[in-house]
């Protein structure tokens, strides 16, 4: 593709003209450098994510991945009981779009499901610092059942 020069294309460490230097120090920091302020400038372009009733949420789920499935469903057991729960599914996950939320997560309470863990319970605690998590370890899901029944014994439900 394209004509004259030779063009090297490869995920090795690379300097500027393209020469490998995968154990180079300096041209691994200048290339990461550059990837992360690339991803910067391009950030609200890159940002994908999903919400479900958060308008009037009191409760709000932050959920990824397959997790999510199973967030959005205890969250429709909870609100078939009328708890108004939400989800927050981040797409991306870096850049997360935290922010686009950072306001509402504020006046609610914010429970983060991971299947880790807790790498992005971390993200949240930047804008919240009391968040409770939920995490599986165990390489088993997470059942909305699980979900649902933590929800209600942490936030006092009945």
């Amino acid at each position: 593709f394209g004509e004259g020069a030779n063009l090297l294309i490869t995920g090795s460490t690379h300097n500027e003209w393209g020469v490998r230097k995968a154990f180079d120090p300096d041209a691994q920091e200048l290339l990461s450098s550059h990837l992360i302020k690339k991803i910067k400038n391009y950030e609200e372009s890159i940002i994908r994510y999903e919400g479900y009733f958060l308008e009037d949420c009191d409760i709000i789920l932050i959920a990824f991945g397959s997790v999510a499935r199973s967030a959005l469903k205890a969250i429709k057991m909870l609100r078939e009981e009328g708890i108004k729960a939400g989800l927050f599914r981040p797409i991306t996950i870096w850049p997360n779009g935290l922010k686009k939320i950072k306001d509402l997560i504020k006046e609610k309470k914010v429970i983060v499901c991971e299947m880790n863990q807790g790498q992005l319970i971390e993200e949240v605690k930047k804008y919240k610092e009391e968040v409770l998590g939920i995490f599986k370890t165990r390489g088993e899901a997470i059942y909305p059942e699980e979900i649902y029944l933590r929800i209600k014994n942490e936030c006092k439900i009945i």
